[in-house]
Formats: structure tokens, C-alpha cells, sequence
């Protein structure tokens, strides 16, 4: 093959993203070149099926929030690189349209949520929500990062931290069948009760997470399926149990878990400690190190960043390799 050519498709592969993904993907980005510029508008040309990449940056602004998924089977994804800033001014995401567990919201931060009920999400039907860290979200009355009204969602491998709310500061579930898993709730305040979650006439599981240091109660309500959790002051349930989780800051957050080999002194007790392995719910890819090396072996309980993009490198002349960090 010519050399030129060689390293022009080189070039593309390293610097067109897109090109790796499905036919089907509909970019959104801040600025020029980009097909959408709002979340919003890549949903509403989405069809079932489709896949909404929401490029890095932070959306601000009519259309980036109060978003809603118009009911489509459809993935919007940020790939963890993507914020959405509701400046106080709405919700980041309204699932209201009968969405199922295919109408999947992954890799975004909300901040800055504001509303009566359900600061950062609001949602009465099922979707699946995965990857996502909720942040600095106000729900007056009830859940600060997300309130659940009659559906069953899935909450998968995210973050809740500094929300506020009047109960279920974190989450707050009101007759639905949540599944919470592999996720962290912690630093969340409820002025009345619920500081992690708080479940009304509800029939939850909770699994192989970590709920500890909330305001006003870890879990209050309706007493659910907890296995496999580190929750302060304990909890009754399989694999539960209630040490400080030793959480510590990394590149991208306040929420890795201590581990002696990336350079901590101590290694948290959530270690290797949940209910199968990482492989198996597809978290070994992702990290609770701060050297961002996936998990491997048993899951870690609590919440896992999504790590640096996988390094390219040219292994011999028309060769690409990906490497991939593992825990070993």
C-alpha cells in the first residue's frame, strides 16, 4: 500500500470518531460542524434504533434542557466527556413518553438541575440510565438528582453527589420498581429525611453500591432488596456491609476507591467485593483507580469512571493496536 495513503487513513482513524461508530449515529457538538448543536435537536431527528453522540463540551441553554426523549427507543450518549448545565433554570431530562429500558440515557453529567420534583431528572417511565453523574441538583420536594414516579427504571453505574431535596435528596422513588446498581450515593442533603434515597410504596433493588455520608439518612422508606452494599450504619441483605468506603480523589472526581497498587496507603474495603464479576456487567472497561486501570475479578462496589479513551498505537507499518489497561 502507498505510504501516503497509509498514513492518511492513519489520521483519520485516530481523528474521526465517528467513523467508528454505526451509520445510524447522530452528532451533536457546541459550534460549527456539527449536524446538531442542541441535544434536543439531535433527539428529534433520532429514530428508534439511532444513537445520539453528545460530543464533549457543556450544554447550556433552550434544548439542553428539559430534554426529553419523545418516547423513542434510542441512545444518547456522552461518552463521559459531556455536561449538561441547567443553570437553574429546569431539568436536565423529563422521561414522561412511556420510554423503555431501550431508550437509553449514557455517559452525562447533570448539574445544576432545578424543579419542584426531581431536580435532575424527572421520570414516570423506564428507561435505562447509566454512566451518568448527577450533581448539584435541586428538587424542592422530592429527589434532588432524579425522582421516579410509577415506572422501573434501570440505574446503572452512576454517580449521585450534592443534591438537595426536601426527601430522597439522591433518589427518590415513588411506586416503581427501581433497580439501583453498581452506583454511589454520597454528599447528598435532605432537609427532612432520605439524604441517599428514599422510597415510597416501592419495590427496589438496590445492588453492589455504595451508600454513605448523606444527610438526614442513607436509605428511608419502603424497605428494599439491598445485597452486595456498603451502607453507613449497615443494612440487612446479603454481601452488606458498613466500612468507609475510603473514597479518593482522582483526575476525575472525589469518588475512586483507595487501592495500595495505584499509591494509596490503604485499600478500600469495597475492593473486589460485589455480587459477580466486572467482565460480566461490562465495568471492566471501566475504573475505580486513579490510574484509571479497568476493574477485573470480582466487581467493585460503587460507582466506576469512565477512563481515558484507549490509546492507538501504530504497532508496525499498517498495523493499529488498542491497548487496554487492565487491573491485573
Amino acid at each position: 500500500m502507498n505510504k501516503k495513503l497509509l498514513f492518511g487513513l492513519l489520521i483519520g482513524f485516530f481523528t474521526i470518531p465517528g467513523s467508528l461508530q454505526a451509520e445510524s449515529t447522530i452528532q451533536v457538538g457546541i459550534g460549527p460542524g456539527y449536524s446538531y448543536n442542541t441535544i434536543q435537536d439531535g433527539i428529534n431527528a433520532a429514530q428508534n434504533g439511532d444513537v445520539v453522540w453528545v460530543h464533549p463540551g457543556t450544554y447550556t441553554g433552550p434544548g439542553n434542557r428539559d430534554i426529553t426523549f419523545l418516547g423513542k427507543s434510542i441512545t444518547v450518549d456522552g461518552k463521559g466527556a459531556a455536561i449538561v448545565d441547567c443553570q437553574q433554570q429546569g431539568r436536565g431530562f423529563i422521561f414522561d413518553s412511556g420510554e423503555g429500558l431501550d431508550s437509553i440515557l449514557s455517559g452525562l453529567s447533570i448539574t445544576n438541575g432545578y424543579s419542584t420534583d426531581g431536580g435532575g431528572i424527572y421520570t414516570s417511565s423506564s428507561p435505562t440510565i447509566k454512566h451518568c453523574i448527577f450533581t448539584g441538583n435541586t428538587g424542592t420536594n422530592y429527589g434532588g438528582g432524579i425522582k421516579i414516579v410509577n415506572g422501573d427504571p434501570e440505574i446503572i453505574n452512576c454517580l449521585f453527589t450534592q443534591n438537595e431535596s426536601n426527601r430522597g435528596a439522591g433518589i427518590f422513588s415513588h411506586q416503581s420498581d427501581v433497580k439501583i446498581l453498581n452506583s454511589t450515593v454520597s454528599g447528598n442533603q435532605a432537609n427532612v429525611t432520605g439524604g441517599g434515597i428514599y422510597l415510597y410504596q416501592d419495590n427496589p433493588i438496590v445492588r453492589d453500591s455504595i451508600i454513605w455520608g448523606n444527610t438526614n439518612g442513607e436509605i428511608e422508606g419502603s424497605p428494599p432488596s439491598v445485597t452486595y452494599c456498603d451502607i453507613k450504619d449497615g443494612y440487612p441483605g446479603i454481601g452488606n456491609i458498613d466500612l468507609d468506603p475510603l473514597l479518593t480523589s482522582g483526575p476525575l472526581g472525589d469518588f475512586y476507591l483507595s487501592q495500595i497498587p495505584a499509591g494509596q496507603l490503604f485499600n478500600s474495603p469495597c475492593l473486589d467485593t460485589g455480587s459477580d464479576l466486572a467482565s460480566v456487567f461490562g465495568l471492566d472497561i471501566f475504573t475505580t483507580r486513579i490510574d484509571h486501570i479497568g476493574d477485573a475479578g470480582n466487581v467493585d462496589m460503587g460507582f466506576h469512571y469512565t477512563p481515558e479513551p484507549s490509546t492507538f498505537v501504530i504497532l508496525s507499518l499498517g498495523t493499529i493496536g488498542i491497548i487496554r489497561r487492565r487491573r491485573h
